[in-house]
């Protein structure tokens, strides 16, 4: 299911970045300048993509290779945790349409996700009976994962609070999480001052900000049954409402377990169950995010930052319907429905939306001798244009938001940014508009002059 559709879809903006930056001569200067992320992931990508003929397979298949490792530790980590539920809750993660985008993206995510797999593994492992080298493998994939994705911080917030809730029940002390924290802190003090470099970089140049309210928790959690990212401006609001229904299932969940036999004596005294770690994986993890946003302004909250969340949702939700109940299978049945549903509509808005970049470029091309310049009045499809499908041609950007300022003038080669008035000293040149405000077309025939004209009283500058 991960190989359906990875390589047919045109490049995007976002993994063409991930281009520029990994084979950029001064990776971490641009990473600085251009990207939102720690350097992990580009600096394996430096070494990576340059074995492969084509750099859209390379990134492509290492997040499919990801993806897959992903599924085999994510079962290990079940069989430990929560046996009787580990078949489900795999059929449910390898349904998961959140799962396979990740896997089919070339960015960072499924990296993240596999990491983020392995920190929770140790993590039980370690409620269950601790030894230095599972500490030592906590430690350094909590460095690993910081060094991915910046919102790695919550489940290691979350993580390290209930291991020492866990110790406390048990009368143990809490120096080793403690410690365990500081050690990663330690390694990952060298990126800080690129971290504070970038959110200088980036301040004022954001598209939005988004609040982490209840519409937002519902999306998130939306997003793990029914990943439609390629559509979220249409279907927004009802995968928030999808979310509040898993929210709800797990609410249920919760009071099925502390009324149960094995959750009498209440969570708290028994938080080394696979039940009650899953529980308070997901409280914590998202409990952490509104602690740290006292501190430093988050800007951006999209669903799949918080994948780190999924597994145990995933296997909660496997337990819930492996209950010895007359409606465990009913519901088991409805979930993976759900979950089905839920990955056609990924695939479908995966092939709807698809840019359909080489042909645009094969049109482009077929004028022999041709070598008007190319106009972008939209950034979505400058990058891949630039760097990838058409590399030898001259582009140029018409800015529409600070943020295109700032990309513009940190990208590497030839200045790309055009203001409308500096359109007018252009002769022919070709369109891109993908959003087909100027014809009927995406792609067109103008003048800087006429083009300039057109873009009169519009958000351009």
């Amino acid at each position: 299911m991960r190989a359906i559709l990875l390589l047919p879809p045109s490049l995007w903006s976002d993994e063409a970045l991930t281009l520029v930056v990994s084979r950029s001569g001064d990776l971490l200067d641009l990473l600085r300048r251009l990207e939102s992320s720690p350097p992990l992931y580009f600096l394996l990508m430096r070494v990576w993509v340059p074995l492969f003929s084509d750099p859209l397979v390379a990134i492509r298949l290492f997040s499919f290779l990801c993806g897959t490792a992903s599924l085999w530790v994510f079962y290990r980590f079940c069989r430990r945790a929560l046996p009787e539920a580990a078949e489900t809750a795999l059929f449910i993660a390898c349904l998961s349409s959140y799962w396979i985008h990740m896997a089919q993206d070339g960015r960072f995510y499924s990296l993240y996700l596999l990491i983020a797999l392995g920190q929770t593994a140790l993590a039980y492992r370690l409620i269950e009976g601790e030894s230095r080298s599972l500490w030592a493998g906590y430690i350094v994939l909590g460095a690993l994962g910081l060094y991915t994705h910046y919102y790695f911080l919550f489940l290691v917030l979350a993580q390290a609070g209930l291991i020492t809730l866990v110790r406390a029940s048990q009368r143990r002390s809490p120096l080793p999480p403690l410690a365990a924290c500081a050690a990663i802190a330690i390694l990952y003090a060298p990126w800080l001052p690129s971290l504070i470099a970038q959110a200088r970089a980036w301040e004022g140049a954001t598209l939005v900000v988004e609040r982490f309210d209840a519409a937002r928790i519902g999306l998130i959690f939306g997003h793990m049954v029914a990943d439609l990212s390629y559509v979220a401006l249409v279907g927004g609001v009802w995968v928030s409402w999808l979310g509040g229904l898993v929210l709800g299932l797990l609410a249920f969940g919760a009071a099925l377990y502390l009324r149960g036999g094995r959750g009498a004596g209440g969570v708290g005294a028994r938080l080394a169950e696979g039940e009650a770690f899953c529980l308070m994986n997901i409280v914590l993890g998202l409990a952490a995010f509104p602690v740290v946003s006292l501190f430093v302004t988050i800007p951006l909250i999209q669903p799949r930052y918080f994948v780190f969340l999924s597994p145990c949702v995933y296997l909660f939700m496997g337990w819930i319907c492996t209950r010895p109940t007359r409606w465990a299978g009913r519901l088991r049945i409805s979930l993976e429905i759900l979950m089905a549903a839920g990955l056609l509509g990924y695939y479908a808005s995966r092939h709807i939306v698809d840019l359909r970049l080489p042909a645009l470029a094969r049109a482009i091309r077929a004028q022999a001798g041709d070598r008007r310049p190319i106009v972008h009045v939209h950034p979505y499809y400058f990058l891949p244009l630039r760097y990838y499908y058409l590399p030898e041609r001259t582009h140029l950007l018409v800015p529409a938001h600070p943020k295109d300022l700032h990309d513009g003038r940190a990208l590497p080669g030839a200045r790309a940014l055009i203001t409308r008035r500096e359109l007018l000293s252009i002769g022919p040149c070709w369109v891109i508009d993908p959003e087909r405000r100027f014809g009927a077309r995406s792609l067109a025939v103008s003048t800087g002059a006429e083009l300039s004209a057109r873009l009169e009283g519009g958000p351009w500058y």
